[in-house]
């Protein structure tokens, strides 16, 4: 289905704005553009040259005004345009400079030299000559158009013709009827119909063929058409004699009219105008034509983004290349300095040993203040715990005093370790820091083709100096015991609290359900109040006739307003007395509830009780515990003190051991995101053509 010109107008408008600047395309795309807003449709009148087309067209024109000559003679496209009937015939000269010029037809040798190789050098500076002339088939916005042969033998001419076909929208093809059809017609035919062009196909020079030979001929050129031309189906053939069709129109004679096959042609040709068919037909040839170049713009593109993609694949792969070698290098790099760092590793555990020999001059000094001080405080302890209620603040000072007494015991013992602990430190530190620096150094002194900022590395190991750690000693403390405490009375008052929540719940709802009460009861009253006092029982006599001449006299008693009130006090009373009924069970459910809740603190009040003795019981039999404990535990330390100085001082070294290893882990790991940072950093920036 043929685009409308809407829709041809977007694809236009969008494949301009990105090639409407190319070198290649954007000429094409402002040419088809200019067609689709032209305000004309051309019919082409093309054949070899020399078949007769200016011959037909002035048998159209009924004149003769276009040269009509066995030789070349169109060089120049003439366009027969429409002109009223009340206008006089003229010539407009379109020049290549873009202006224009009127001259008036004063006779066939005034266009020719404008329009034929036989003119003078002015058809050189011409692109087109306009005849304006009353004609039938026509109107302002469809042009017949006079070209040079298809076969000219001149570039120039033959260019025009080229050009004119292009914007056609319909195509006036002419052939020799003696002669028939041969491969110059069928490739142009192929080409025409191929464009969408409306093809109306004419034989000339048919004057001298009978009936039977024209069928014939006929007959030949459709089965040549089949066989060589595609996508053609019984294309319709008008043989027309131009020359009997010129005669008949100059001497309005009828027959020869007829004779000439002329009408048909025409009566096509002005079904073609009026019913405006250039119109579609015009369209159909643009939309090919954009779809071919389309067609043509996306093989390129294709074209361009393989060759592009070959392109981009090579330089990726030169650059991969280049990536290889770099990352090759940057990983010499990481290889000999972990070679380094692993020389640093087995050079650790000999300087960790320098301070074994003074640690033995620290042996039994302290021995016997110890074992006094220690005895004089499991005396106190006994004495406190005689009068132990849930005050333990006398035993913690104990434990307090006995604390600050062995700290200064062993205070001797523990500046000395102190001491020497800092100077195994500062000994450590500076070794590990010379040795930082040292590999730096060494790093930087390797001859290897990658350019590292050395210098950043060394400030990225200054946070990783070792730092010097305080020895901390663990005396304990009565602290859990403490902590427990404050948890049981923590939940002694909690339970207080909620008591206490619960009695004024209970006092609060009591006293809401004597309220509801006394107003149920002062409702009940009112509702009673309104109804009045009972009615008494209403009674009246009622005379009756009997017979004609007897009355009698009947008593009646109405009880039904009396009953009527009764029913409804019977109702207010029980409504009420539901309302009473339900505010009591709510009451007494309510009040349960909070008993309950009550009896249950009160269990929780006695389980805490327990747990607080409980907690009592655990502490004297720690604080017994302890104290055998720390007896035994002061005597295996005396007996062996050296042994135990000697394993602190070895957990001391393996602490230390530990703290190197892990700084140079940590040297390691800084190095390797170091260089790998380096290396990404550098691959990132290389770039090949």
């Amino acid at each position: 289905m043929a685009k409308t010109k809407k829709e041809l107008q977007i694809i236009l408008f969008d494949q301009m704005s990105k090639y409407g600047d190319d070198l290649f395309f954007g000429e094409e795309l402002q040419s088809i553009h200019n067609r689709l807003n032209n305000l004309y449709s051309s019919i082409v009148v093309v054949g070899q040259f020399s078949v007769g087309k200016s011959a037909l067209l002035n048998a159209i024109l009924g004149e003769s005004l276009l040269s009509a000559r066995r030789i070349e003679s169109t060089k120049v496209l003439t366009r027969i345009r429409y002109c009223p009937t009340d206008q006089a015939p003229r010539l407009v000269l379109q020049y290549q400079n873009g202006q224009s010029k009127e001259v008036p037809v004063e006779d066939i040798a005034d266009l020719e030299t404008y329009t034929t190789f036989q003119g003078t050098d002015i058809t050189d500076e011409l692109r087109f000559v306009d005849v304006f002339w009353p004609l039938s088939i026509l109107d302002e916005q469809l042009i017949l158009i006079d070209t040079p042969g298809a076969n000219s033998l001149t570039s120039t001419a033959f260019q025009v013709t080229e050009h004119a076909l292009v914007e056609a929208s319909a195509v006036m093809y002419l052939f020799n009827g003696q002669k028939g059809i041969d491969q110059t017609d069928y490739d142009l035919l192929s080409s025409l119909i191929q464009k969408q062009k409306r093809i109306f196909l004419v034989a000339t020079h048919v004057d001298d063929l009978t009936n039977d030979d024209w069928l014939l001929v006929q007959q030949n050129v459709q089965q040549e058409l089949q066989e060589h031309v595609q996508h053609i189906h019984d294309t319709k053939i008008y043989p027309v004699s131009s020359i009997k069709a010129l005669q008949g129109k100059q001497q309005k004679d009828t027959a020869l009219l007829v004779e000439s096959n002329i009408g048909e042609l025409e009566a096509d040709l002005f079904a073609y105008m009026e019913k405006r068919e250039y119109e579609e037909a015009t369209l159909k040839s643009i939309s090919y034509d954009l779809d071919l170049l389309l067609h043509e713009i996306s093989n390129v593109e294709a074209e361009q983004q393989a060759h592009n993609l070959e392109v981009e694949n090579e330089r990726q792969q030169r650059l991969e290349r280049l990536i290889a070698i770099t990352k090759s290098q940057y990983q010499e790099v990481l290889i000999q300095g972990e070679k380094l760092i692993k020389e640093r590793y087995r050079c650790i555990e000999s300087q960790l040993n320098c301070f074994d020999e003074p640690l033995k001059k620290l042996k039994n000094e302290m021995k016997t203040r110890i074992q006094e001080e220690f005895k004089a405080f499991r005396q106190q302890v006994h004495q406190q715990m005689s009068a132990f209620l849930l005050d333990v603040s006398p035993i913690e000072q104990a434990f307090m005093n006995y604390e600050k007494q062995a700290s200064k015991s062993y205070s001797l013992w523990e500046e000395k370790v102190q001491e020497m602990s800092l100077d195994y430190q500062s000994n450590i530190i500076q070794t590990m820091s010379e040795e930082d620096d040292a590999f730096v150094d060494m790093l930087e002194s390797m001859n290897t083709n990658v350019d590292i900022n050395w210098n950043d590395f060394k400030q990225k190991l200054i946070p990783l100096k070792i730092k010097p750690v305080d020895l901390y000693l663990d005396q304990g403390s009565l602290g859990s015991y403490k902590e427990a405490l404050d948890g049981v009375q923590r939940k002694y008052a909690g339970v207080k609290r909620s008591n206490k929540q619960l009695k004024q719940q209970e006092n609060e709802l009591s006293s809401y359900f004597e309220k509801e009460l006394q107003n149920t009861s002062l409702n009940e009253q009112s509702e009673l109040h309104q109804l009045g006092d009972m009615p008494e029982v209403e009674h009246y006599i009622e005379t009756q006739r009997k017979l004609l001449f007897f009355k009698k006299t009947v008593a009646h008693y109405d009880d039904s307003r009396q009953r009527q009130w009764k029913e409804e006090v019977e109702f207010i009373k029980e409504k009420y007395k539901r309302i009473r009924d339900g505010n009591e069970e709510m009451k007494v459910s309510a009040l349960q509830e909070i008993r309950q809740n009550i009896e249950k603190l009160s269990k929780a009040y006695d389980q805490i009780g327990e747990e607080e003795d409980e907690i009592r019981d655990q502490l004297m039999r720690s604080i017994a515990e302890t104290i055998n404990n720390n007896s035994a535990q002061v005597l295996q330390t005396y007996r062996h003190f050296e042994e135990d100085v000697d394993s602190e001082w070895n957990l001391h070294k393996q602490h230390h051991l530990e703290r190197c290893e892990q700084h140079l882990d940590e040297v390691s790991q800084v190095f390797q995101d170091f260089v790998l940072l380096a290396e990404k950093d550098h691959v990132s920036k290389l770039y090949v053509n």
